[in-house]
């Protein structure tokens, strides 16, 4: 990945060029399989895997020499798009740099939230909401760039010596979340045979209710016929 972008040395005309361009990714996107829930690259021939990074866009000011030349040598400065990209539990590893189309095109959600002002939602479980935390813990997580149970279930063991307790709080969410697709599952099961239970008991009774009306009509004729007066009866 690369380094912090020095703001000072950027060609603004280059950069805003390459701001809002026209979509030239069509061959690059039959390449590559996106996650339907986050719109990010599960596997790309190219990129590679983009789910477990963390992605934010900013505006930044950044100096104007145009702007600056027609205000008369008073510095004058215009905002632009930035996009900061992180590796959980790898603090070291950072891209800053002023966006172009090729990042709208590769983090689509999260430029759209950004636009609108919201924050990038993450998918996953948060951290705040696992109870096998401490807040301390939590803390210096998050302050590795790690957000989601599921970020430190796969962390890579090059993040162990950056983090205390590291293997112990891995193994720990990896039981998490195997727990959690195991009641997942039964859930599913018990659901499906809840189901199926009430559909029989829907037939069956169903069954009953012909039952009875068939008993009811042919207890209706049968009285009927009973009270109707013989043919041929003696005379006086």
């Amino acid at each position: 990945m690369e380094s912090n972008t020095n703001t000072s040395n950027i060609n603004l005309d280059v950069a805003i060029a390459n701001q809002g361009g026209t979509h030239r990714f069509a061959d690059d996107e039959a390449r590559g399989i996106r996650d339907p829930r986050t719109g990010r690259f599960m596997q790309h021939q190219d990129i590679g895997e983009d789910t477990k990074l963390n992605v934010k866009f900013s505006a930044e000011p950044v100096f104007s020499k145009r702007e600056t030349y027609f205000a008369g040598g008073v510095p004058k400065y215009v905002d632009m798009d930035f996009i900061t990209i992180t590796i959980p539990g790898n603090r070291d590893l950072i891209v800053h740099t002023p966006v172009t189309d090729f990042y709208i095109w590769r983090f689509p959600q999260e430029y759209e939230a950004y636009k609108r002002g919201q924050e990038a939602s993450v998918v996953g479980t948060p951290l705040e909401m696992w109870p096998g935390l401490q807040p301390s813990q939590v803390a210096e997580l998050k302050h590795q760039g790690i957000r989601t149970v599921e970020q430190l279930a796969t962390l890579s063991d090059t993040s162990s010596g950056v983090l205390r307790g590291f293997y112990a709080m891995k193994h720990k969410a990896q039981q998490f979340l195997d727990d959690a697709k195991d009641k997942t599952a039964t859930a599913f099961v018990r659901a499906q045979m809840e189901e199926q239970n009430e559909r029989h008991q829907a037939e069956l009774k169903a069954v009953e209710e012909r039952f009875a009306a068939m008993l009811a009509e042919a207890m209706a004729t049968k009285d009927s016929k009973k009270s109707k007066p013989s043919e041929g009866g003696s005379g006086s």
